[in-house]
């Protein structure tokens, strides 16, 4: 009996975006709209972030009439300066007049300047309350829901200012779905810790597990700030910490005295749980 037999190899692959844009809010306030779903199609220049725009545009606003009263208070000592020129001439007025009148003229034209520097300011802020896609592609989860503060900007914290943030946390209650500092669930915890990282990473803790923005990590390879998960199995992951060092590791977690506390990683029932370790890629 003859059988044509194709020859063939299975390998194991994965897609990679060709290219990946991290969306940062450029100015602080409270997400006001995300009007795509997790997911979607975007097109490039299509909103997809709504901050609160009401305190950037009255700041705009503010700073719009502080423009104009200085150019009207220039206007005014221009025309003093061209009377006292004239009186000048006429031998009416002391040089030293003049040139106080002449002092307060510059003074004024760099305080136009000033203001219409601080008017541009502000309507560039007003315009980074609208935040748009800058490339067109498939959006990933949003990780912050309308109603919350979002920050702008700001200087990433190392490993070893995180860990002394971690620790001012000691002690506060468990709060299950908490991500804030009135309460935290485990990774509530760690996404805050590391996002003071600028690492923004899912909430859950499977998901941070399984994240693309981590590598795994042997045990025997851990270092401060490595995530630990917890579980039955790499399959079935139902907590989260952070390595802190010597064996260490800071969580919030619900066992023996509900809230944020460090547990040593070799105690039980941690040893026996612990089904994977990640690092944040830098």
């Amino acid at each position: 009996m003859l059988e044509t037999v194709t020859e063939h190899q299975e390998f194991t692959g994965q897609t990679v975006a060709k290219e990946t844009i991290e969306i940062r809010a450029r100015v602080s306030g409270y997400l006001e709209a995300t009007p795509f779903k997790d997911g979607d199609l975007v097109d490039a220049e299509q909103e997809i972030f709504k901050i609160d725009p009401r305190p950037y545009k009255a700041e705009s606003e503010r700073t719009a009439a502080a423009l104009e009263q200085v150019k009207a208070h220039l206007e005014r000592l221009k025309k003093q300066k061209e009377r006292a020129l004239k009186l000048l001439e006429k031998k009416a007025l002391s040089q030293e007049d003049f040139d106080t009148a002449s002092f307060d003229f510059e003074e004024a034209t760099a305080s136009v300047e000033a203001a219409r520097a601080s008017h541009e300011t502000a309507k560039l802020n007003l315009s980074f309350t609208t935040i748009n896609a800058t490339i067109k592609g498939r959006i990933s989860r949003r990780l912050v829901d309308p109603g919350n503060l979002v920050q702008a900007d700001v200087t990433p914290l190392t490993i070893d200012q995180m860990i002394v943030l971690a620790n001012k946390f000691l002690g506060v209650t468990y709060t299950w779905g908490g991500s804030s500092s009135f309460g935290f669930d485990c990774s509530g915890f760690t996404q805050m810790l590391q996002l003071q990282r600028g690492v923004i990473m899912p909430r859950d803790a499977d998901l941070q597990a399984a994240w693309g923005g981590v590598i795994a990590v042997e045990r025997k390879d851990l270092q401060p700030g490595d995530l630990l998960f917890f579980g039955e199995s790499a399959g079935h992951i139902t907590h989260t910490g952070m390595y802190i060092g010597n064996g260490e590791f800071i969580h919030d977690t619900t066992h023996e005295h509900p809230g944020v506390q460090v547990s040593k990683l070799d105690d039980a029932p941690w040893t026996s749980l612990l089904v994977a370790a990640r690092r944040a890629k830098s």
